[in-house]
């Protein structure tokens, strides 16, 4: 080791391994070569150390093996430590974007939840289960439903499937029997809804049920006129009105923060635009009147 470090110049450290000290690495560096020993050119091997890499967000190289090649389109497999790192800086966009379709690889076929759904395939387990999505699930971890988050916890709450709301990658086209989601529609912006909603629709299955429940702006607002000074206040009396249109104040959570507001009608209005039919307006599971819920069917 002393030797590599002062022809190289490099510092060299050997650390034991564990799984701690795996993922401290991971997310410390901003490159993972991943070297084979000639030797085990023709060991069986996971391509595990790829995937936790990927999946980490960093720039992989890694020596050609088998369990490697599915990836080898989009991250330089076999080419070499200095190849590799040259051909990625010369195109740093390109780099980026093969970077980000290997990550969608790696949520689509190697998730927790793929991986339960084919490991309960092999083991005989053919019961074909509605398949039903709570986004934004946030603490409300509901039984029943496939729970997903973009936040991998939030009070010791931990979602079954942790993406990002306008990317579900971890499922696949007309998969999906229903959509729940519940204050979440709020928390983006207008100018973005309609293609969230549009990557929702792409997983949910002809005949799917599609259920939103937000704040109900039009309540919200006849209850303010009621007694402005009363009802402005960011404390509980504020929870039909100044929540309904900045979102709850007291987690001091920028993500709770609500840009948009919505009218049944208005909300009604941009789901049959996204192209669900027979849209309505039913009792909110949570708060009437300061809620609302509007169902369509794609």
């Amino acid at each position: 080791m002393p030797d590599v470090a002062s022809a190289t110049g490099a510092e060299v450290a050997l650390v034991p391994w564990s799984v701690e000290a795996t993922w401290r690495a991971v997310r410390e560096a901003d490159l993972v070569w991943i070297p084979v020993a000639e030797s085990d050119q023709g060991a069986v091997k996971s391509a595990n150390r790829l995937l936790e890499s990927v999946w980490a967000g960093r720039l992989v190289l890694a020596d050609a093996i088998p369990a490697y090649e599915p990836f080898a389109d989009l991250v330089p497999v076999g080419e070499g430590l200095e190849a590799g790192v040259l051909r990625c800086l010369a195109d740093p966009e390109g780099t980026e974007k093969a970077l980000r379709e290997a990550q969608r690889r790696v949520a689509r076929r190697h998730s927790p939840f793929e991986c339960g759904r084919q490991w309960a395939r092999a083991l005989g387990d053919t019961d074909e289960r509605p398949l039903r999505l709570n986004l934004g699930c946030g603490d409300r971890i509901l039984p029943g439903y496939v729970n997903v988050d973009a936040v991998e916890a939030r009070a010791s709450a931990k979602p079954d499937v942790v993406c990002d709301l306008d990317d579900l990658t971890p499922f696949d086209d007309a998969t999906v029997d229903e959509i729940l989601s519940v204050h979440v529609i709020e928390h983006f912006w207008r100018w973005e809804v309609r293609e969230v909603l549009k990557e929702w629709m792409r997983v949910l299955k002809p005949g799917g049920r599609m259920i939103l429940e937000c704040p109900n702006l039009l309540s919200a607002c006849r209850a303010f006129l009621e007694d402005p000074a009363r009802f402005s206040r960011a404390d509980s009396e504020g929870q039909r009105t100044m929540w309904v249109f900045y979102g709850d104040p007291e987690g001091k959570d920028p993500r709770r923060v609500n840009r948009w507001g919505y009218t049944p009608d208005s909300l009604s209005a941009l789901l049959a635009e996204v192209g669900l039919r027979n849209v309505r307006q039913e009792s909110a599971q949570l708060r009437e009147p300061r809620d609302m819920r509007v169902v369509g069917v794609k």
